[in-house]
């Protein structure tokens, strides 16, 4: 540790150095005692979290098919009663996992069993009064010692010493080189080997009270949350806990593992279904009106910037996603965007054009948004009671919480069996597209202590030769342009589109046109796999050298 953190001698004080006492700095100094040592687990990986393409099947006896890896967790080590002073650990347990090859830690998939065997190897006897795997889910919000709540506790008991000999299944080592001999319980006390198996299967509801006197209300166990972006935190554990001596001193190993909930995603529409399993293009919103939701309808006034003599459009856009909103991560999001000028001149081939370049170009980005709120921890455990809902945000406290997730939307000209409808009548215009989910999406989720929401919402996109205004919303109220000095006629810009309109389109990209909640999922349901038409794109990396500023010990931040 080093020399900053030891507090100075009384010839040193801080205040001596000031003459002026006023101008000393506080006397105090942090209380670093308090802060945890316990370390965060890694960063879980997209591939880790991912059980998209898992195979569930399982045989006749109930057992699942998929092949399970061991990973083994220690404490000790303890000097062996060989003579050559060899050290080996005198705890050991082994959890049983079907994790993917490149994971570091043990995964759990809701529905599943934690399986796995607890070793004891004592060269001299020991009072042992229970063994007892524990497996536990924390919501951590700080490094500090109190700022950590536990919502879920699952006790498994291994072996108790009232039981005797009769629960633990007693095994010799099959290294010859050891003389050890087999477990044995003698006068109260363990030594020897003994392996003891467990098997309990993962909660997947924890209970929590809503107020006082009510009955404790199921929720479902979410999913493990470990990202630079989010303040809190959510991580499992798998602990074994061995109590000995007279004082009844505690040993454990704390293991770490993932845990990911089995969500379905409801079955898709039979018209959707058939065009999967025939490999031919979706029908459009204007064909199969149940198979698409709208989100709101919102106006635009496009004008063109090249073209001054050009008068601006107003464009009704309609933006639709596939039904069910539920979509699985790793898949696609198919959308279509409709827009229509009723007050469209077809005989103006300016305004036309003006059309044809908004389709053209693109002018709305659609983004998947997700909203992250979280409860302290202290609050959760500083009250035996589940609080009602979380704060409600104003509209600005909204687009600061929302954050985006992945790349746009892809946009493409309607093909198959929607080509025909592309102009269904002059002044109306469609484009067919595609929303690519990221594989590590966090599931949607509501518990009392954690709210994971998502929302499809549509942006103003920037355009070179185009200025788009938003019409729906309410007027905003902008500063008026510096005044500028009177120029001779002859020296005067062309008429463009008045600068409040700028102002107003510069504005209107930065907030969303309009929104509608969808739900993320981690399995597919029935039916055949959601088909993309276009190529994934390529997603910018995140930032990892970002820092999530955490306030705490009444100003000082620390970071996490």
């Amino acid at each position: 540790m080093s020399n900053s953190r030891v507090p100075p001698q009384a010839s040193s004080s801080p205040r001596s150095q000031y003459p002026n006492t006023q101008d000393a700095p506080p006397a105090y100094l942090p209380q670093y005692s308090m802060l945890s040592v316990a370390t965060l687990p890694l960063y879980p990986s997209a591939e880790e979290l991912d059980i998209a393409n898992v195979n569930f099947a399982r045989n006749s006896s109930g057992q699942s098919e998929r092949p399970r890896r061991t990973f083994n967790f220690s404490i000790g080590p303890s000097t062996s009663g060989n003579g050559n002073g060899a050290m080996k650990p005198w705890l050991a347990m082994r959890l049983k996992s079907n994790s993917p090859s490149s994971a570091q830690r043990p995964r759990f998939i809701g529905g599943e069993d934690v399986e796995g065997t607890v070793l004891l190897d004592l060269e001299r006897p020991q009072a042992i009064s229970s063994i007892v795997v524990l497996l536990r889910g924390r919501l951590v919000t700080s490094s500090m010692e109190d700022g950590s709540h536990v919502f879920l506790e699952h006790f498994h008991p291994v072996w108790k010493s009232e039981w005797g000999m009769k629960t633990p299944n007693t095994s010799s080592s099959d290294d010859s080189r050891n003389s050890a001999k087999p477990g044995a319980l003698s006068k109260g006390k363990l030594c020897g080997k003994f392996e003891w198996p467990f098997s309990f299967p993962f909660p997947t509801h924890f209970p929590a009270t809503q107020r006082k006197g009510s009955k404790p209300v199921s929720y479902t166990t979410p999913q493990t949350l470990i990202e630079r972006s989010v303040q809190a935190t959510v991580i499992y554990e798998v602990v074994v806990k061995v109590v000995s001596g007279m004082f009844r001193n505690t040993h454990k190993i704390v293991a770490n593992v993932l845990y990911v909930p089995m969500l379905e995603s409801p079955d898709l529409p039979l018209l959707r279904s058939e065009a999967y399993r025939s490999g031919t293009y979706l029908c459009s919103p204007l064909q199969d009106e149940e198979g698409w939701s709208s989100l709101t309808p919102f106006k635009l006034r496009v004008a063109s910037i090249g073209n001054p003599t050009s008068s601006p459009i107003q464009i009704e856009c309609t933006i639709y996603i596939a039904n069910p909103t539920t979509y699985t991560r790793g898949t696609v999001m198919p959308c279509y965007l409709v827009c229509k000028s009723d007050r469209l001149n077809p005989g103006d081939v300016d305004q036309c054009n003006t059309l044809e370049a908004f389709m053209t170009q693109q002018c709305i980005s659609l983004y998947l948004c997700r909203f992250v709120e979280s409860r302290d921890a202290n609050q959760m455990a500083a009250s035996s009671t589940v609080l009602n809902g979380f704060r409600t945000h104003s509209g600005e406290e909204e687009r600061e919480r929302r954050k985006k997730i992945g790349t746009a939307a892809v946009w493409w000209r309607p093909r198959g069996l929607g080509a025909q409808n592309n102009v269904v009548e002059a002044g109306t215009s469609l484009l067919e597209g595609e929303l690519h989910l990221d594989p590590g999406l966090f599931p949607s989720c509501e518990v009392p202590f954690l709210s994971v929401s998502y929302v499809v919402s549509a942006y103003l996109s920037d355009s070179q030769d185009l200025a788009v205004e938003c019409l729906s919303r309410p007027e905003i109220n902008l500063p008026s342009p510096p005044a500028t000095p009177t120029r001779p006629k002859r020296f005067s810009p062309p008429s463009y589109p008045s600068q409040d309109l700028y102002l107003r389109a510069t504005v209107d990209k930065k907030k969303a046109v309009a929104s509608l909640p969808v739900k993320i999922c981690t399995v597919k349901g029935e039916g055949p796999l959601p088909v993309h038409f276009m190529p994934r794109p390529v997603a910018i990396a995140p930032n990892k050298t970002e820092v999530q500023a955490v306030e705490m010990m009444g100003g000082l931040a620390w970071g996490r």
